[in-house]
């Protein structure tokens, strides 16, 4: 189901879809404080969502996302997050694919907590894609595979971060189940497919583009 809400009133209608399994929802055009109505629906039909897309201006908590829908195999943020209570929230999550994007700088410290909670929840992740994500570098990166593994990535896009040569080489040795790879960072840029072996530098726009019409939510549009 894909729904533009323009009023938060507007949630209340799909608190009764309580066979719906995937979510696309869009918060853009919405100027007044969702949030509190948009927990009340994921505690109604979270429970049975399986694949959840959220585009938004204000801030979303991830942690509460995560703990009403515990099933949930795939995750978009398209803006802002934060996370509420973290202490209270679950230390496993399920998820197999996450997209992560926001533009906003002003919230770069938040979005970078948002991030480090899931990586550190998320241990089963196959599907990668982070999108404006400056506050990733190598440091923040070796600090992940310390507490997580990632050993069942396949797909990774990461766009717009500080990583360098050595973060590629990290994921190559670390994650042997890795098939695709397009780090596009300020140092340069890194592709790799398993199928054809060959690393693109400079060629940020088609590399990334190219991975991210694999990612869950954009494949399952067309």
């Amino acid at each position: 189901l894909i729904f533009h809400a323009h009023h938060k009133e507007a949630l209340r209608e799909l608190k009764s879809l309580k066979r719906l399994t995937l979510l696309r929802i869009n918060f853009r055009d919405c100027n007044e404080d969702f949030i509190p109505e948009f927990i009340d629906l994921l505690q109604e039909i979270g429970p049975q969502l399986k694949h959840l897309s959220v585009l938004c201006h204000a801030s979303v908590p991830v942690n509460v996302i995560c703990d009403k829908c515990p099933q949930l195999q795939s995750l978009e943020i398209s803006g802002p997050s934060f996370v509420m209570n973290s202490a209270e929230a679950s230390s496993y999550f399920p998820l197999k694919r996450l997209r992560l994007k926001t533009r906003c700088l002003r919230v770069k410290e938040e979005a970078k907590k948002s991030f480090q909670f899931l990586r550190s929840s998320c241990m089963s992740l196959e599907e990668l894609f982070l999108e404006h994500v400056t506050f990733l570098d190598d440091s923040l990166l070796l600090q992940i595979f310390q507490l997580n593994p990632l050993s069942n990535l396949i797909v990774v896009g990461i766009y717009d971060c500080y990583l360098t040569g050595e973060a590629y080489q990290m994921f190559m040795k670390k994650v042997v189940s890795i098939e695709i790879i397009c780090i596009s960072s300020q140092e340069e840029d890194y592709f790799y497919d398993r199928k054809s072996l060959f690393k693109i530098p400079n060629h940020r726009s088609i590399a990334y583009c190219d991975v991210l019409e694999k990612e869950f939510f954009l494949s399952s549009a067309k």
